[in-house]
């Protein structure tokens, strides 16, 4: 089988399969070279996207999106971030568009390509029904596949520290609120700390987090680290008590909140978006109703954490549980509904 991902992001800055190792990416790219990575066990797989020029990475061919030649054929092309005005005339067996952007911008960039589309690929339930009321999509029309992990990443670790909360997001999505609740869980339990990783240069843009860091400065116990290339991300996951996220966007499915428990860290968020279906609340994490800085959200939130910090058996029964479910969402899972998807649909 003959697999292609169009990735057609405006401002594209040539990321590359080795960054992920190397300088670190963003949720949606991490995503994509993990995906294709495992599908190439079992199918050619290319990328085209930003490169400068043609180059393999652990199975997978990564080419500039101009080297699409009009005569090249596959089993299954798949566009992905931007408007793909390629895929209509492109030969494939099964056209298909990854979403996994926030489709209230989004949708509108490649809504032209519907007639070409056997499908369009969502991450949760949540997204799927976004989705579908946005554009009018039929349910036969979306195929929910949810992201996984990379199971290998997480097997061992140091040493847990039994006060570390880490945040792993980028800034836009709720790190203003990380200060008043970390004070807040400070009073209760003075040994909690926090580390800060990630900033918009994941994207390749500027880093766009000096408004945070400012917040932050000054306040005992936060080490602000942006951007963190994958090993040094993992190794902060594997260290962390708790995965702190006070999120204000409506996520699709959150890479960082299965990540984190992949690794044994349960997620502390709002019940906002997939969140919902990436956390098991009660079981993995704890989810919030409510919004940050609104009402008594400051206090709710510090006080799940501050009571899990306190509570040691409970909090190591949550990491057990997180780690046992994030197996459910390996990436060995994943392409394999990939594969089977494509293969239905007549690409095999």
């Amino acid at each position: 089988m003959r697999i292609a991902f169009y990735y057609d992001a405006p401002g594209d800055w040539g990321w590359r399969g080795a960054d992920l190792e190397g300088r670190g990416l963003g949720g949606t790219e991490t995503a994509l070279i993990l995906l294709v990575r495992h599908l190439a066990r079992h199918a050619a797989v290319t990328v085209f996207c930003g490169v400068g020029r043609p180059e393999v990475h652990r199975g997978v061919c990564y080419r500039p999106r101009g080297s699409l030649g009009k005569g090249e054929g596959w089993d299954a092309f798949v566009g992905m971030r931007g408007p793909v005005e390629c895929l209509p005339g492109v030969r494939s067996r099964v056209k298909l568009f990854w979403s996994c952007e926030e489709d209230a911008v989004l949708v509108g960039d490649w809504e032209h390509l519907l007639p070409h589309l056997r499908a369009v690929v969502t991450l949760s339930p949540y997204h799927t029904a976004q989705l579908a009321r946005r554009s009018g999509l039929s349910p036969a029309l979306l195929w929910e596949i949810p992201l996984g992990v990379n199971l290998s990443d997480y097997r061992a670790g140091p040493r847990r520290d039994p006060a570390k909360l880490l945040y792993c997001s980028v800034p836009g999505r709720g790190a203003e609120h990380l200060g008043p609740i970390l004070e807040e869980i400070q009073r209760r339990c003075a040994a909690a700390h926090l580390v800060v990783t990630s900033d918009f240069s994941l994207w390749g843009r500027p880093p766009g987090d000096e408004e945070h860091r400012r917040r932050l400065a000054g306040l005992p116990g936060v080490e602000y680290l942006g951007k963190v290339s994958r090993s040094r991300l993992v190794r902060e996951q594997m260290t962390a008590a708790m995965h702190l996220y006070p999120c204000t966007v409506p996520e699709l499915f959150c890479l960082a909140a299965l990540e984190c428990q992949a690794a044994g860290a349960p997620t502390v968020a709002t019940r906002l978006g997939a969140l919902t279906t990436t956390v098991a609340d009660g079981a993995t994490g704890i989810l919030l109703p409510g919004w940050p800085g609104e009402g008594d959200f400051t206090l709710r939130m510090a006080g799940a954490v501050a009571d899990l910090l306190a509570d040691p058996p409970r909090l190591a029964r949550l990491s057990r549980q997180a780690r046992r479910r994030a197996r459910g969402f390996s990436y060995h899972r994943t392409a394999r509904r990939w594969l089977a998807r494509i293969a239905a649909a007549g690409g095999a």
